[in-house]
């Protein structure tokens, strides 16, 4: 054992030396029972084993046990060591580096022991920082601390940002997850131009990335999904990563854009050979066809067993229909049930024996996109508008067509509740923009009072009654909530008073923001914006103006609409947002187990009714 040093401090003597750890053991003195979490154990673990003790216990001498040792302060240490020998990467015989103090001080050393100040988060990413410049490797630098790999990674990209982004930090200026979105770029100067431009209320994560990416697509867009990140990196398009949201950008807006067409391009090569009077592609998905008529192909080769056992079911549903009500019994509703589904399947059986003729063909094209998901779409049999009395003319077409903004797959009833949903909406929308509800509140008196030429009647009910919504949970949607929301934050102190006189002296008296709150409020309740191809220009310029998008407010569900269409839209739906294969897969399906299916799918929450595109 080495010579010990004795230090003279007041009434108590520290000593110093070194003691072998099999005669050390926790003392009961040591205050700190709270343990810490397995991941600082691991990083002290690693600290020891690579670095050694540097820094020593501290100890008293035991009462009981002659020639033992109390450990007051540095428990973990000691327990690490403890490990660290268990495994056989220290002897018995190591040892350890204490200071040894008079019994009678041992609580109030083990407390000062344990209060310590944490480490500014700065300290340690740029320590981190330190060490990677040293030449150290993430997984290194992980190995010698306890780490993850993924964990020195996030705090290496910390250290990435500007230093003076990072000393505003240390003075309190942002949070640290301000930090963390600032990080989504290497490049300092737009980092330290998005502190200067963005106000300070408004400086916040979303902000923050949103102003950074801003000329930027995520790994979850259609196109990206469509081309793949894998593909467009290695065509040298630069990425960035947003560690801590677990996601990928595309900086290279033209690079991905050329990727996408040259894709496009490459699988409507593969089309030439089926005789389509025209092949074209479109990054727009589904929405693409909806100023074109669709051709139904014709069938072509339907074997005779099928055709004839739907005969059969047919004459035996149209028997049991006309069963008198007072004969009907629960065998008949089974029969009628057992048929009914039958006919289904068989009709769907039927449809894979579809194809377009060659005539269909020659007034026909398609047209190769991808969908939501970035899925290869290609939509055939559509005609346009110039081709449309061509099509019509000719005797050997085949097929009926189909309207490109077709809902008798809808009832009247779900109709209008589609309309009321975008109506609620709009309003709701409207209350983020008072600019836009104060001319339009203007412009809707000028047009009902000035007697000049031309002015029509506006979309704004001067009458002043708020709108009423009818529809299927018209009250849970995200338009009513902010609605309601709005409405708490308006101020009505001046209601409170008797007279309308002595109200409207305390209405004058109210602040411009609070008269601007109210009457956006009162103009957006009193609006009417209709979804109808038929519905006014100021109603389209209204919802333009707001870049208005119903994907914000409603949602498809199983009472709203999926219950209350028809079994062939809701495949139609499901092949279009879910898989191609979907109609193959839920040929036998009842409608029920299907609109269910959609309205649990995560990948139908961004589709919309025709009436809303």
């Amino acid at each position: 054992m080495n010579a010990a040093t004795t230090i003279h401090i007041k009434d108590s003597v520290d000593e110093i030396r070194f003691i072998q750890l099999t005669d050390l053991f926790i003392s009961p003195e040591n205050v700190r029972v709270v343990s810490t979490t397995k991941e600082d154990d691991k990083k002290l673990l690693a600290s020891l084993k690579t670095q050694g003790l540097l820094q020593n216990l501290v100890v008293i001498e035991s009462s009981e046990k002659l020639g033992k040792f109390e450990v007051i302060a540095g428990g973990r240490r000691f327990a690490a060591l403890t490990i660290l020998n268990q495994q056989g990467d220290i002897p018995d015989t190591y040892q350890v580096f204490c200071k040894v103090k008079a019994r009678s001080v041992a609580t109030a050393v083990s407390l000062s022991e344990n209060i310590k100040a944490s480490m500014h988060p700065a300290d340690e990413f740029l320590a981190y920082q330190k060490l990677s410049d040293q030449g150290k490797s993430e997984k290194q630098i992980a190995s010698e601390f306890g780490t993850s790999t993924n964990n020195v990674k996030k705090l290496l990209k910390l250290a990435s940002v500007a230093p003076d982004l990072i000393a505003q930090f240390r003075d309190g200026k942002m949070s640290l997850e301000c930090v963390m979105a600032f990080s989504v770029t290497e490049n300092h100067e737009k980092q330290l131009s998005c502190w200067k431009d963005l106000n300070r209320s408004n400086m916040y994560p979303h902000a923050i990335r949103t102003y950074l990416l801003k000329e930027s697509i995520s790994d979850d867009d259609e196109e990206v999904k469509f081309v793949g990140l894998k593909t467009y990196r290695q065509a040298g398009g630069a990425v960035s990563t947003d560690l801590f949201q677990n996601k990928s950008y595309c900086l290279d807006m033209k690079l991905l854009s050329e990727l996408v067409q040259e894709k496009l391009n490459a699988e409507a090569s593969t089309l030439a050979q089926e005789g389509w009077k025209w092949i074209e592609t479109s990054k727009e998905g589904h929405r693409v066809s909806h100023s074109l008529i669709k051709l139904q192909a014709e069938y072509d080769k339907v074997p005779k067993k099928l055709l004839s056992e739907l005969a059969e079911i047919e004459v035996k549903l149209k028997e049991l229909e006309e069963l008198d009500g007072d004969d009907w019994n629960d065998q008949h509703q089974d029969q009628f049930d057992q048929l009914d589904q039958r006919r289904d399947e068989l009709l769907i059986e039927k449809e894979n024996f579809r194809a377009f003729t060659k005539e269909q063909k020659s007034q026909s094209g398609c047209i190769v996109t991808f969908n939501y998901e970035g899925k290869l779409l290609i939509l055939r049999g559509l005609v346009k508008k110039e081709d449309l009395d061509k099509t019509r003319s000719s005797s050997n077409t085949g097929g009926e067509l189909e309207a490109p903004e077709q809902t008798n797959c809808e009832s009247s009833a779900l109709i209008m509740d589609l309309k009321t949903y975008h109506a609620q909406s709009a309003q709701a929308e409207l209350l983020n923009h008072p600019d836009l509800a104060y001319d339009l509140m203007v412009f809707s008196m000028a047009c009902s009072i000035l007697n000049v030429e031309g002015l029509n009647r506006s979309i704004l009910d001067l009458s002043i009654r708020p709108q009423h919504f009818q529809a299927i949970n018209i009250n849970e949607t995200k338009a009513a909530k902010l609605i309601d929301d709005y409405e708490t934050q308006v101020n009505t102190s001046w209601a409170a008073y008797e007279s309308q006189g002595d109200q409207f002296i305390a209405f004058r008296a109210l602040s411009i923001e609070d008269k601007t709150k109210i009457m956006t409020f009162c103009i957006a309740r009193c609006m009417s914006a209709s979804p109808n191809k038929e519905s006014s220009s100021l109603s389209k310029t209204i919802t333009h103006s707001m870049n208005f998008s119903m994907n914000e407010y409603w949602v498809a569900t199983y009472e709203n609409y999926f219950s209350r269409v028809k079994r062939d839209q809701l495949l139609q739906i499901g092949q279009e947002t879910i898989c191609e294969d979907f109609l193959a897969i839920n040929e036998k399906a009842k409608k029920g187990d299907l609109a269910r299916l959609l309205d649990e799918s995560t990948t139908t929450k961004g589709w919309l009714p025709d009436l809303f595109r």
